[in-house]
């Protein structure tokens, strides 16, 4: 009871389903016995059947969502496994095109912008703000990045990267983890670089390999590309 359907074929499965809103073509088609649900835009929500408290707003947004506590707002944003068990990760953010719209079991993750996320399916606990942040992610846990292309490239867990294409990485070479980079293009090159701190507008930019080097201040350690435990302090340093 207590439903709203607007659409061709909106909330059609429904058997005791209550307080569900969808609006557009197949929206939430599939839900039986799923409450509280609100999907508006063509098939959005289309596979859920007993998922909860999920939002879904636009063009297949949370298409192949089977759980609860979701959030997707954007085209295809949350699209999820397009073949059984279908998307099962809980208590996600997903604003923007594309954005977390391949995972699976991933949960506890917010991904704000353009194809933010975009490969993630499982792992979770990730903060990825910025069009194209965090988007070669794939599993892995516990990383931050906001800024257009922060870490785009790098899949390694617990990194923490601020600002444009800080901690960028590079295509399928990236997996470098513990890094902190904060500024635009700290830690730009990281590949397998480990527990690194770059704080500063290109700072350790060159850094490639190696651990534990730390760069603080205007393009400190900009040079430095392998090595072990080095330290720069102030610009240009």
């Amino acid at each position: 009871q207590y439903n709203v359907a607007v659409g061709s074929e909106a909330l059609k499965a429904f058997t005791t389903a209550d307080e569900n809103t969808a609006l557009g073509y197949n929206s939430s088609l599939n839900i039986t016995a799923g409450s509280d649900n609100t999907s508006v835009g063509a098939t959005s929500l289309y596979r859920n059947q007993i998922g909860e408290d999920n939002v879904a707003v636009g063009y297949r947004a949370g298409y192949n969502v089977s759980a609860s506590f979701n959030t997707f707002v954007g085209s295809n944003a949350g699209f999820g496994l397009n073949t059984s068990p279908y998307s099962s990760g809980q208590n996600n953010v997903a604003v923007g095109y594309n954005a977390l719209d391949a995972f699976t079991t991933a949960g506890d993750v917010v991904a704000i912008g353009s194809s933010a996320g975009t490969n993630i399916t499982t792992g979770g606990y990730h903060v990825l703000i910025g069009s194209g942040a965090g988007q070669s992610l794939t599993g892995g846990n516990y990383t931050t990045h906001i800024g257009y292309r922060a870490s785009r490239y790098n899949t390694g867990a617990y990194n923490t990267s601020l600002g444009y294409g800080a901690l960028l990485g590079v295509n399928g070479q990236s997996t470098g983890q513990n890094n902190t980079a904060v500024g635009y293009e700290s830690m730009y090159s990281v590949t397998t670089a480990a527990g690194g701190v770059g704080l500063g507008h290109q700072s350790l930019r060159a850094l490639t390999s190696g651990g534990s080097n730390t760069g603080v201040g205007n393009s400190a350690a900009y040079s430095v590309t392998t090595g072990v435990e080095n330290t720069a302090l102030g610009q240009t340093a």
